[in-house]
């Protein structure tokens, strides 16, 4: 829509509009009317001027509409953003805690493989030590 309130056409003669171009199209007698106004007659067409404020003011309501609604899209985003912070922060926590325990139980698996090759060192001496004092029987 126009801002004089006509339908925009396309074609040559509608590629530019400026001032000289721009008219009031009217398909009654007498133009458009204001009919809210309680101090206009309703006879009194609207000038160019009054048009221009109608199409401003439908212009900026719209934009006005569509920034409330971008700002509650806005503050739903900031919601599921803070939520989404709160769980990631939880699992960075479980995860810190997850790898302290892996070192502690990396560090036992390390005392037990020395443990354990210790102990295997040991039962074979002592093997040794039996077959030599006992004439090579196993013990």
């Amino acid at each position: 829509m126009h801002w004089d309130g006509t339908e925009r056409r396309r074609g040559r003669d509608m590629d530019y509009c400026g001032p000289e171009r721009r008219h009031v199209h009217r398909h009654s007698v007498g133009g458009p009317f204001r009919w809210d106004g309680s101090d206009r007659r309703k006879s009194e067409p609207l000038t160019n001027v009054d048009m221009q404020l109608e199409y401003l003011a439908k212009l900026i309501g719209g934009v006005e509409d569509r920034q409330t609604e971008t700002a509650a899209r806005m503050d739903n985003m900031q919601r599921e953003l803070t939520a989404n912070t709160e769980v990631t922060t939880e699992v960075r926590e479980l995860l810190s805690a997850a790898k302290g325990g892996l070192k502690v139980i990396g560090g036992i698996g390390t005392i037990a493989k020395w443990i354990g090759g210790i102990g295997a060192a040991g039962i074979s001496l002592y093997t040794l030590w039996h077959m030599i004092t006992h004439g090579g029987k196993a013990p």
